[in-house]
């Protein structure tokens, strides 16, 4: 299923969680009432069985899946695509029940605003700032600037449990990304993004008696991308190009649940390499390709440490038969 921007306007939204919640295939479900942690249920399992893709490379895993959600701004987004399943094995092994794909705003694609400036506020306290300016340097570069910021500090508390029902928010995200297309037969991008997330949660002051200890929580995310991307195409047959990508991760999560800190980082590699092309006919398709994923995790508990690292080497292969779009 492709979800559409203009899908995504029926529910005007602030994050991909808020984006999904129109669509009857996709499950958007509270994983934490505390902390307004989500994820995305896909075929009834949990959301760790389903692969986040932004613009076809795996993100937002590790630490980051509990708020992943939330750092994929609305108006960002250009389309949303939703696979049920097993789906292509060139993103790795780790879709078990689905892959979602976001696909962001092109700086080339002239129906894109050149700048854009959205303003939202309510009068419990929410307020919002969407921005993004876009730029043709030139018949090969362009290049596209996003932002995003939000802060929410209004007490709600509709149940009188003493629990805020929203946490108090802030997060300023930042993504920058540069494209080339030679006219011929490379094309290339280059990006980064960084990412400033804190939400606090829990009993407030005024819910409970003075003397009375609360129990808070105080999560801080702090998170930057590099990528790049190099692929080569062949103009006189569509169907055949060489693509590759490298991305390199920094995530440092500091969290606090009542009394027990959790502290965590994480660093990622990924390296991958593509080709396809078809047989004799464009209903023959194959891909082939190597990747390469690294992770280091280090957790504390209450200064007890824990490091894991993941180095995994890898080797595929993709072929599929299209019967003139019936089969």
């Amino acid at each position: 299923e492709t979800v559409t921007e203009r899908e995504i306007l029926k529910a005007a939204c602030c994050n991909l969680s808020e984006a999904s919640e129109t669509s009857p295939t996709v499950n958007v479900a509270y994983t934490d009432a505390v902390t307004g942690a989500k994820e995305i249920r896909l075929l009834g399992l949990s959301g760790i069985y389903s692969q986040l893709l932004t613009e076809a490379v795996p993100n937002f895993r590790g630490i980051a899946g509990s708020y992943g959600l939330y750092f994929i701004p609305g108006p960002w987004m250009e389309s949303i695509q939703v696979t049920k399943g097993n789906g292509s094995v060139q993103q790795g092994y780790e879709a078990t029940s689905g892959q979602i794909n976001v696909e962001f705003k092109k700086p080339f694609d002239e129906e894109v605003p050149r700048f854009y400036l959205n303003l939202f506020g309510e009068q419990n306290g929410n307020m919002e700032v969407n921005l993004h300016a876009r730029h043709k340097l030139n018949d090969s570069w362009s290049t596209i600037l996003m932002a995003h910021g939000n802060y929410m500090e209004g007490n709600q508390d509709r149940q009188q449990d003493g629990f805020l029902d929203i946490p108090h928010a802030r997060q300023l995200n930042f993504y920058n990304r540069w494209q080339y297309n030679s006219g011929k037969r490379l094309e290339s991008q280059l990006g980064w993004r960084l990412i400033h997330d804190e939400r606090q949660g829990g009993q407030y002051a005024s819910s409970v008696h003075a003397h009375t200890e609360l129990y808070t929580t105080d999560v801080v995310n702090r998170r930057g991308e590099v990528f790049g991307k190099l692929g080569i195409v062949f103009p006189e047959k569509p169907e055949k190009s060489i693509g590759n990508i490298a991305q390199l991760t920094v995530h440092q999560l500091d969290s606090r649940f009542g009394i027990v800190d959790y502290d965590a980082s994480q660093r990622t590699l990924l390296l991958q390499s593509i080709y396809q092309n078809t047989f004799s006919s464009c209903s023959h398709k194959y891909k082939i390709g190597l990747n390469y994923r690294y992770d280091r995790w280090v957790e504390t508990i209450d200064s007890v440490e824990r490091v894991t690292l993941e180095s995994v080497p890898g080797v595929f292969a993709e072929y599929t038969y299209n019967y003139f779009d019936e089969l």
